[in-house]
C-alpha cells in the first residue's frame, strides 16, 4: 500500500510540474503579446507617411487614399488602429470618428520661372486656372514663349490621390471662381465641360508610364511638363531650393487638411500635428477656408473626370 501511495504522491507531483510549466509558457506568451500589441498601427495616405514614420511605437502602412477608399466602400476593413488622411476621403466613406485638423496645406502650381514669366504676361499678369486650361496643347511660340519649349503640358497626379484629386477640384474652383457650384453647373454651363476635357486630357496624355509622380519627374526633368499642380507640402526641396522654379498659389485656395481617422485613444493628436509640421506641412485651417465644395459635388467631379479621360 505505502508503494501505491508513493506512486500516488508521484504521479501528482509530475502533473502538478506539468501544470505549472504550462501556465508559466501561457503567461510568457501573453507577455509577448501585450508587449507586441502595445505598438499602434496606423495606415497613412503617401503625403503625410513621412510624417507617420515619425512617430513612437508606430507600425505605419502607407496607402493611396482611393485604394482605401475603395475598399471601405466594397465594406473591407481599415486594418489598423487609425488612418491618417487628407479630407474629403474620410467624408467620402461617411467616417465620423474624425479628429479636429491636424495641418494643412494648399494645391499650387509649379513652374520654370522663365516659363512662368511668359505664362503671366500671356494671362495678364496672373498666372490662374482659366488662363492655364485656355493655353492647354498650344505650342509655347504662339503665345511668346520659345519655340524649343515645345507644347504647353500640364500635369497632376491621378485622382486616386490627394495631389491629384484635388488639383480637378482646384481647376473647377477656378473655373467657376467659388466653390459654391452645384453638379448640375457642370452642364448647365456650355463651355465648362470641353474647356475642362481639354484640360484632363492633356493631363492624361502626358502622365508618367512609370509611378512617379508627376511633381517627381518635374524635378528631374523639367522639360517633362510646363506647369505642375501638387500640394506645396508635396513640393521636393530640390524645386523649393531652386530660384529657377516658381511656387505659384492659385486662387479660390483649395488646401488639404489632415485628420486622423479612429485611433483616438491610441494617438497623441500633438505628437502626430508636430511631425506634420517638420515634414512640411502648415498650420490646421479652418474647416471654411479648405475651399472644398459639397461632397455629392466632390463625387460627381470625380466620375465627370474619370468618364472624360477613360
Amino acid at each position: 500500500m505505502k508503494r501505491v501511495g508513493a506512486l500516488v504522491i508521484a504521479m501528482a507531483l509530475v502533473a502538478g510540474a506539468i501544470f505549472i510549466r504550462r501556465a508559466l509558457d501561457d503567461r510568457s506568451v501573453g507577455s509577448s503579446t501585450s508587449s507586441s500589441d502595445s505598438r499602434a498601427t496606423l495606415l497613412c495616405a503617401p503625403e503625410v507617411a513621412d510624417a507617420c514614420r515619425r512617430l513612437a511605437n508606430t507600425d505605419v502602412t502607407e496607402e493611396e487614399p482611393g485604394t482605401t477608399e475603395a475598399r471601405l466602400h466594397a465594406g473591407g476593413k481599415l486594418g489598423a488602429d487609425g488612418w491618417v488622411v487628407s479630407q474629403p476621403w474620410p467624408t467620402f466613406v461617411d467616417r465620423r470618428d474624425i479628429s479636429p485638423v491636424l495641418a494643412s496645406s494648399p494645391i499650387v502650381a509649379v513652374m520654370k520661372s522663365e516659363r512662368a514669366t511668359k505664362l503671366a504676361a500671356a494671362c495678364g499678369g496672373t498666372i490662374a486656372w482659366r488662363c492655364i486650361g485656355d493655353h492647354v496643347g498650344q505650342m509655347w511660340s504662339s503665345f511668346g514663349g520659345d519655340p524649343s519649349w515645345g507644347e504647353f503640358k500640364v500635369g497632376h497626379d491621378t485622382t486616386d490621390t490627394t495631389d491629384g484629386f484635388l488639383s480637378v477640384v482646384s481647376a473647377t474652383n477656378g473655373w467657376f471662381g467659388n466653390a459654391d457650384y452645384a453638379s448640375n453647373d457642370f452642364t448647365d454651363d456650355p463651355d465648362f465641360q470641353p474647356w475642362f476635357a481639354r484640360l484632363e486630357q492633356s493631363v492624361e496624355g502626358a502622365a508618367p508610364t512609370t509611378a512617379i509622380s508627376p511633381i517627381d519627374l518635374f524635378a528631374a526633368t523639367p522639360s517633362a511638363y510646363s506647369v505642375v499642380t501638387t500640394l506645396e507640402s508635396s513640393v521636393p526641396s530640390s524645386i523649393s531650393s531652386n530660384p529657377s522654379f516658381r511656387i505659384i498659389p492659385l486662387a479660390p485656395t483649395v488646401r488639404a487638411d489632415v485628420v486622423l481617422v479612429a485611433g483616438a485613444d491610441r494617438f497623441d493628436l500633438g505628437e502626430l500635428s508636430g511631425a506634420l509640421s517638420r515634414t512640411g506641412w502648415g498650420r490646421a485651417s479652418a474647416p471654411t477656408t479648405s475651399g472644398l465644395p459639397n461632397t455629392g459635388v466632390m463625387v460627381a467631379l470625380r466620375s465627370l473626370q474619370s468618364s472624360l479621360t477613360k
